[in-house]
């Protein structure tokens, strides 16, 4: 009878085990997150070894892109049935949908398990709101995108790359139009490096002060130029003042009572205090699929009639809207949603939140999704069906990145990245590669700031991406 109850849970164990598929050595569940809180959470998975040794990782991201990266979580050893991984993320950003993927691999085959999502709690003042500013030089030639500044809760005085600031290129030439955010501290090369198109100071409470620096120069021909920005009555009850940073003498203005300021005397920059931030504004993306995109805002009315929607489109200009939906007058946190329809898969869209009461309109930080190819969100197989090149992550990046691309069987192959001017910079892959998921880590340290091109060739396969290298 021992014998028997033995071998019938070795049966059980090969029929329901999704370790026991014919040419599979190997598999990787990906799990739902579990200790879920505002900051953090636990990323779990199952591992069915199925006689070799893997080491297990998550990608984790905003996005199924996963922009965040590869998180080494442990190693489990062939001598097991399955186990459970578990891993503690890096800090995370509150309210913020955020996505999974566990990944094993035992050296030579790596095998994929199932996206998951997940949304961390809201906390009492999560999310900010932004300003824009825009520059318009003597010809009516207008910036291609503006600068930003605001507030946000989970911002630092550096980079938050999570909340999208990116350090800029170096200044162009004197003869070409520039607007960027810099240090007010005034240390040249300081965090803020060559300066940013988005510059967030923490959000602590609505007694605060925060300084700003922009910095801008015309096209050839000089002087005059005209700086514009958003109203700002939603989004400060206090004082907001822009002045040379001589002695406040040449240019002293007050932002809230005035939207542009034109510039005659050859100043290249102005300095910014923003004082008593009102009601900070929240968003997130809450389900994603290849046509449809649900967006979720996050605000406090304040006992104001107050209503909300998304604006959203291809750049950061936006573009698009949706329908406006009533907040109410309450003082407590309310939830409103955005759905926005007839978006291509694979495709970058920009979307922010943005709210109007009586006080003006508050917009949030803008964010970024990706849409994917498809809504299936099934296990890729440990040998992939075809040969496909995918995006590298992350994606800004500085200065490492990993490219991945897919074999269903041994292929020769070339991977080589080139600059925008089609030059060769590095060869990654020169050799015969085995059939599986493989991954490679370019590092662009030395190389300047800016968007690059990696091209495989696998056999007839050809394929190429782009990817920007932000220093």
């Amino acid at each position: 009878m021992r014998i028997a109850a033995v071998v019938t849970c070795l049966v059980l164990v090969f029929f329901l085990s999704p370790l026991k598929v014919f040419g599979q050595f190997f598999s990787v569940e990906t799990r739902p997150p579990d200790s879920v809180s505002a900051n953090s959470a636990v990323l779990r998975a199952i591992c069915y070894p199925n006689g070799t040794s893997i080491d297990v990782s998550f990608a984790l991201g905003f996005t199924t892109e996963y922009e965040l990266g590869l998180l080494f979580a442990g190693h489990v050893q062939d001598t097991v049935v399955s186990a459970e991984v578990r891993l503690r993320t890096p800090p995370l950003v509150p309210y913020t949908r955020y996505h999974c993927r566990a990944r094993g691999t035992n050296g030579t085959t790596t095998y994929i398990g199932q996206d998951i999502s997940f949304v961390t709690i809201p906390d009492s003042a999560t999310g900010g709101f932004v300003v824009e500013m825009d520059l318009i030089d003597h010809g009516g030639i207008r910036i291609a995108m503006p600068v930003r500044f605001g507030v946000h809760s989970q911002a630092t005085y550096c980079i938050d790359r999570s909340l999208g600031e990116y350090w800029l290129p170096p200044v162009p030439p004197q003869t070409a139009i520039d607007l960027r955010m810099i240090d007010p501290r005034g240390f040249n090369g300081n965090c803020m490096d060559q300066g940013l198109q988005l510059d967030l100071r923490r959000y602590i409470d609505t007694t605060q002060i925060d300084s700003y620096k922009v910095r801008f120069q015309p096209t050839a021909g000089g002087y005059p130029i005209v700086l514009t920005w958003t109203p700002l009555a939603g989004n400060y009850s206090g004082d907001v003042r822009m002045f040379d940073t001589f002695n406040g003498t040449l240019v002293n203005v007050d932002m809230k009572n005035q939207n542009s300021l034109t510039v005659t005397l050859p100043l290249t920059e102005l300095m910014i205090t923003a004082e008593r931030p009102r009601t900070i504004l929240a968003m997130r993306v809450d389900s994603l699929s290849a046509h449809l995109a649900r967006l979720m805002g996050l605000f406090n009315p304040g006992g104001l009639v107050t209503n909300g929607w998304f604006e959203w489109g291809l750049s950061q200009l936006y573009g698009d809207s949706t329908t406006p939906a009533s907040l109410g007058s309450g003082l407590t946190p309310v939830e409103f949603t955005g759905t926005i329809t007839g978006i291509q898969p694979e495709t970058t869209y920009y979307c922010r939140a943005l709210t109007r009461n009586s006080n003006g309109t508050v917009r949030s930080v803008g964010i970024s999704f990706r849409t994917p190819v498809t809504t299936s969100v099934a296990p890729e197989p440990a040998v992939p069906k075809e040969t496909s090149l995918q995006q590298n992550y992350p994606n800004p990046f500085n200065p490492t990145t990993t490219l991945s691309f897919s074999l269903p069987q041994s292929s020769f192959v070339i991977l080589k990245v080139y600059n925008i001017l089609g030059q060769e910079v590095r060869t990654l892959v020169n050799e015969r590669v085995d059939a599986g998921v493989h991954q490679v880590v370019f590092d662009a340290s030395g190389l300047p700031s800016g968007v690059y091109l990696y091209k495989i060739q696998a056999g007839k396969y050809l394929s190429s991406r782009k990817m920007v290298f932000i220093k």
